[in-house]
């Protein structure tokens, strides 16, 4: 059983603040990965650092028929608002992931969603401390390093402008016969 004291808000930013309120209300810890996308069908690698679609994990219980929850996603940026049953367990696949779920969340928060540090996140402005060319990840502890990659845009635009009147030219000179 997840010890949720383990996981409480902090003024670093580290753990979800609505991941903890939808926790405590809920009581429901499992967590599952399902093994096609939600939104394209495609299949969903697994791996270590491998939860970086939200969306395709869903915190709650599973009965004989339906995953019974929310996605990690909704939950998160406070958008679940209650405990659903809508997913067809059958129709996707799944994978249980609770054990290693927490156990990566209770030591990297929120990088466990985010391990390359892309995403922008409620209460994540103290989240890196900044050196030169360097930040570290308060959360984690991961290093980074800033990179200059160059970006060349085209804009191409088609601009009509006026043509000065034309020289009339007699039938020989525009064939190119000379008479």
């Amino acid at each position: 059983m997840l010890d949720l004291s383990a996981i409480a808000p902090r003024e670093d930013g580290k753990y979800s603040p609505f991941l903890w309120k939808w926790l405590k209300k809920h009581q429901r810890h499992q967590v599952f990965h399902l093994l096609k996308d939600r939104i394209d069908g495609s299949p969903v690698q697994l791996g270590p650092m491998g939860w970086k679609r939200v969306r395709n994990i869903w915190i709650g219980d599973v009965d004989s028929w339906f995953i019974g929850g929310n996605s990690l996603g909704a939950i998160i940026t406070g958008q679940a608002r209650g405990h659903g049953w809508a997913l067809p367990w059958h129709n996707i696949g799944y994978c249980e992931i609770t054990e290693e779920f927490w156990a990566a969340y209770i030591a990297r928060g929120r990088c466990a969603w985010d391990p390359d540090h892309f995403l922008h996140m409620i209460g994540d402005e103290r989240r890196f401390t900044t050196i030169g060319g360097t930040r570290r990840c308060e959360w984690c502890g991961q290093w980074q390093e800033a990179r200059v990659r160059k970006t060349v845009r085209i804009k191409r635009e088609r601009i009509w402008t006026p043509v000065p009147p034309l020289h009339t030219h007699t039938s020989v000179e525009v064939a190119g016969v000379a008479r």
